[in-house]
């Protein structure tokens, strides 16, 4: 009988003459000795790095502050509104039918300033030169004239011309400013329109339609509230309400000439919105386990390289991380890394040079 089995059998006879159950007793003993058993020095865990895209992708609250949009004011008309041709949605441009007054088209015009007087023969100033070049590009005249600033005869002919096909009646002497609406850009994103078909046509200055307000600045912040900070010179893109628009590589920030895109994407006036970040160009990281990532005294971090039965230090940078796993930018193409130094290695602390 072995040493073992005679400890059990007088452990057994012992247990008996003290009046506990033999049945208990051998049982803890042998729990013991499994326990015993598993109490081992750990293993080296050792694989290769894997390579993985990461585009840095964060979830963000975009805050947005909008201004109203452009108005059309109706100039000196009097007379009754027949159709109006203005719906929302549309996108006006020089030379688009507003509406019908006493049986005469009215058009918009785009122009520096508004017309605002009656151009008759031999008149002579700058809105001379916005009538000839309204002319120009609604096909009245094949180009401006030299003499831009003078009404000529051939300018009374083109101006004839138009107020026939406007449905104009009786002789025209003159150009009507009444005929155009002033268009302050093109083309112009009708949000609203206050014409009413049979109604009396608005006074000077009332408000013809209302353009779609537009945002004037967008702030990004992370979903936890903390700042965005991209790295600099790398090219972002921001995924919001189906438009993906890129970020200014300097200042992270969305470009001036990117938020009439993203204001057409938007619910009109809203506060906030929430979207992504994410670089352009996916990066190649290494995906590691939190654990095989060591940090120095100087604050250095490193990996532990298997190199042919010897783990050397390896810097690297940590991009991100995420539920134990830490995404690093790689130092070679491939390595088998130490994934548990902190079990095996006497002083895995990196080296501080």
């Amino acid at each position: 009988m072995s040493h073992r089995v005679g400890g059990v059998v007088w452990t057994v006879v012992t247990a008996t003459l003290l009046g506990v159950p033999a049945g208990l007793l051998v049982g803890l003993l042998l729990s013991q000795e499994q326990l015993d058993g598993l109490s081992q020095t750990p293993g080296a865990i050792v694989e290769p790095a894997r390579i993985t895209e990461f585009d840095e992708r964060t979830g963000v609250a975009a805050t947005l502050t909008w201004t109203e949009g452009p108005t059309l004011y109706a100039p000196a008309w009097s007379g009754t509104v027949g159709n109006v041709h203005l719906r929302p949605g549309d996108a006006l441009r020089t030379g688009d039918p507003i509406a019908v007054i006493d049986g005469v088209t009215r058009l918009t015009v785009a122009g520096p300033q508004p017309f605002y007087r009656s151009l008759a023969l031999d008149a002579r100033g700058p809105d001379v030169t916005w009538l000839h070049r309204a002319l120009t590009a609604l096909g009245y005249l094949e180009k401006v004239p030299d003499d831009e600033s003078h009404v000529s005869r051939t300018t009374i002919a083109a101006v004839r011309a138009l107020a026939a096909d406007l449905g104009s009646s009786g002789p025209v002497e003159a150009f009507d400013p009444g005929w155009f609406v002033w268009l302050p850009e093109g083309p112009f994103e009708v949000a609203s329109v206050q014409l009413t078909a049979g109604a009396q046509a608005p006074s000077h200055g009332a408000n013809v339609a209302a353009g779609a307000p537009r945002l004037d600045s967008v702030a990004l912040l992370r979903l936890d509230g903390g700042p965005l900070k991209p790295e600099p010179g790398v090219a972002y893109v921001l995924a919001i309400d189906g438009e993906e628009l890129p970020l200014d590589p300097e200042t992270g920030a969305v470009r001036q000439e990117d938020l009439g895109r993203l204001s057409a994407a938007l619910t009109p006036l809203l506060d906030s919105a929430s979207g992504s970040v994410r670089r352009a160009e996916s990066l190649a990281v290494w995906s590691l386990p939190s654990s095989a990532i060591m940090s120095g005294s100087n604050g250095r971090l490193c990996i532990w390289a298997d190199s042919g039965g010897r783990y050397e230090a390896v810097a690297v940078e940590v991009v991100s991380g995420r539920a134990g796993v830490t995404f690093i930018r790689p130092a070679a193409t491939s390595a088998r890394v130490l994934y548990n130094p902190a079990d095996i290695l006497a002083e895995p602390a990196c080296p501080s040079a």
